[in-house]
């Protein structure tokens, strides 16, 4: 059996990106990773314009590649980039909220909730096109417990403690929970924000354990609305790893505890 696909050689090709850029020493540390991929890639040599059409995996199996798949895709164009420029898009040489997104899932996913994979289950609504087009509804956490379903999305951006959530985001969430409310019952809804040590302590969200709950109704049901923040740590600490290992357990903790309405589940995806 070969392991050799078009993404075993985007996802070299990302590496050797990041590896030639000024900061890319730090890559040196999955550098057993990289010489894995070599070894599956099997000498095998295919063009940007070839990897560059890579496709996500339809076996279940290898959904959590899908994501790699995604970023890679990303530093490979940011390539040429100039990134001692002030544009936006050198800020950051890929889409740090896809990581941010990423990194919530897989805590998720390993404290044991049963979430649904990103990449089936996905739902699609007309769009007006003169053509057969659909828009995806693709929210970024689906999760599964007493028998319903619980739909978040993981924002990357500065909450607004006056506002709330931006008034787009808070559409694509009804949006969202009126269609999955179509096959299953909605147990919870909501979004999850990273916030600074400074900023959590600004709006005393010790208090709440970072939580902060309300109602939405929709199909005629009261549904849980929540906004749920990660703390981040000061990364000047020494003790950083430590700090922020705490901060995930208690976050964990705030969704088994304060959101799920019972028993934890066994992970799939």
């Amino acid at each position: 059996h070969s392991y050799d696909s078009p993404a075993t050689s985007l996802f070299i090709k990302a590496y050797e990106s990041i590896k030639s850029q000024p900061y890319g020493n730090f890559v040196e540390k999955t550098r057993n990773i990289y010489n894995a991929f070599l070894t599956a890639n099997q000498g095998v040599k295919r063009s940007r314009q070839e990897i560059s059409k890579t496709k996500h995996f339809t076996n279940p199996f290898y959904n959590d590649y899908n994501v790699l798949i995604d970023l890679s895709k990303k530093v490979i164009d940011q390539e040429g980039s100039d990134f001692d420029s002030q544009h936006e898009s050198s800020a950051f040489f890929f889409d740090i909220s896809m990581l941010f997104e990423y990194f919530i899932r897989k805590l998720i996913k390993r404290d044991g909730v049963r979430l649904l994979s990103k990449f089936e289950h996905r739902y699609e609504i007309p769009a007006g096109a003169l053509g057969n087009y659909m828009r995806k509804l693709e929210p970024d956490l689906v999760f599964e417990s007493d028998g319903g379903l619980y739909v978040f999305d993981v924002k990357y951006k500065a909450f607004d403690p006056q506002f709330g959530a931006k008034r787009e985001d808070l559409f694509q969430l009804h949006t969202y929970i009126g269609q999955y409310g179509n096959g299953a019952s909605i147990k919870g809804c909501g979004f999850v924000y990273p916030i600074s040590e400074e900023r959590w302590a600004a709006l005393n969200l010790d208090k709440t354990q970072g939580l902060v709950s309300d109602v939405i109704r929709q199909h005629g049901q009261d549904i849980p609305f929540h906004v749920l923040f990660l703390k981040i740590p000061n990364n000047t600490s020494l003790n950083f790893n430590k700090l922020m290992s705490e901060q995930c357990c208690l976050f964990m903790d705030t969704i088994q505890s304060r959101i799920l309405t019972k028993e934890k589940i066994a992970a799939w995806a």
